[in-house]
């Protein structure tokens, strides 16, 4: 049986008279592993896209190198040696963190290659951006901050002219990617776009 997301996206198809689309590829989506992890979670994701050989394969990995003022450094070594990778003691590095700092970590770039801006971006302003490294900080209707990744952007115009602008989402929490319209996904997932980060590409990130 078709799940609620197929079904819809193979109406789109049926009922589309073109599909333009504009994708970050290849991704690889990470599920953050731990509660407070998606600072990682999407950090590992990143990192793959620019380096599949990287050794940022699991977010544990990135919360042992992050720098000693991130997340709760006098959790996360014992005698010099990183726990958070093991099972038995992983979740005393269950902490908040910057996406930022984990970026510059994976990537080993200047921390001003990472572009930030303290605000939302409406879908054309996706699409002129994508394709491209492009992250959100977020917030749910209870103001609780989350990291996400936006995979990729598509407009599909429909037999009576309308046009229908979707976004494909790596959520961290989740355990693949998803598609959704543009602003049930900015209204009703993620009611708050507080800060949005870009890294590389050719377009402009605004």
């Amino acid at each position: 049986m078709k799940s609620y997301i197929e079904a819809t996206a193979e109406l789109l198809r049926l009922d589309a008279v073109a599909v333009e689309n504009r994708a970050l590829e290849p991704f690889q989506h990470t599920f953050q592993e731990l509660s407070h992890w998606c600072w990682a979670g999407v950090a590992v994701s990143i990192a793959m896209h620019y380096d599949p050989n990287t050794k940022y394969k699991k977010p544990c990995v990135v919360a042992c190198d992050m720098p000693k003022a991130a997340p709760c450094p006098e959790r996360r070594m014992e005698s010099d040696v990183c726990r958070c990778c093991d099972n038995n003691t992983s979740w005393t590095c269950n902490c908040d963190a910057g996406l930022e700092d984990a970026l510059v970590t994976v990537l080993k770039v200047d921390p001003a290659k990472i572009k930030t801006r303290p605000s939302s971006r409406s879908f054309e302003q996706l699409w002129e951006a994508m394709p491209r490294v492009l992250c959100a900080r977020v917030e749910d209707g209870e103001g609780d901050g989350h990291f996400i990744t936006i995979v990729g952007v598509k407009k599909v115009t429909e037999v009576d002219g309308s046009v229908s602008c979707l976004v494909t989402i790596s959520d961290p929490q989740s355990t693949s990617t998803f598609e959704k319209p543009y602003d049930f996904v900015f209204a009703k997932v993620y009611p708050k776009w507080t800060d949005t980060y870009c890294f590389g590409g050719s377009s402009s990130c605004w």
